[in-house]
């Protein structure tokens, strides 16, 4: 349990470093050309759009504000500290080196496609947990949070040979 102002401060900093880390990775992911294998067909362009909606609505700065003015109790409240925090930011962390290194692999078949589909699909939703833990300490809610969540369920985790070589869409080939 968090005890001074020293140490909650320490966990805003933390978490806001990590924040600005895994946003920065998702506007990678979502634009990077080589990356749309791992997208539904129809859902990449709604996500690209979507993002630089959030990013100039000022939505990263909201939840930074919202890191910013955590009480100690409400980093206590939601485990938002110590080892509790690093276990959440540390699978996350984990998380997104194994879809690197999965991508790193090659993106040309279906079996690495999956791959690399379920775990950025594993990133997105780590990413998602302590996420939702700030935006409910801070008691914000967050477009940001459900761009995610849509971000997460665009993830194409079950390619098909047939439409390698891009996002296949709702109406296959």
């Amino acid at each position: 349990m968090l005890t001074t102002d020293t140490e909650a401060a320490a966990a805003r900093e933390r978490l806001s470093v990590a924040f600005s880390q895994n946003l920065a990775r998702l506007d990678e992911v979502i634009n990077r050309e080589d990356y749309g294998v791992l997208f539904l067909g129809f859902a990449l362009p709604l996500l690209r759009a979507a993002f630089e909606e959030l990013l100039g609505d000022g939505e990263r700065e909201r939840v930074f504000d919202g890191i910013r003015a955590l009480s100690l109790e409400a980093l206590n409240r939601h485990g938002l500290y110590g080892a509790q925090l690093e276990l959440k930011l540390s699978a996350t962390e984990q998380h997104y080196a194994r879809f690197e290194l999965a991508v790193r692999s090659g993106l040309s078949t279906p079996a690495t496609q999956r791959v690399a589909a379920t775990r950025q699909g594993k990133w997105l939703r780590s990413f998602d947990a302590w996420l939702k833990s700030v935006l409910d300490a801070a008691g914000l809610g967050s477009a940001l949070d459900e761009f995610k969540k849509m971000a997460e369920e665009a993830v194409d985790d079950e390619p098909d040979p047939r439409w390698l070589g891009g996002g296949r869409g709702i109406a296959g080939p």
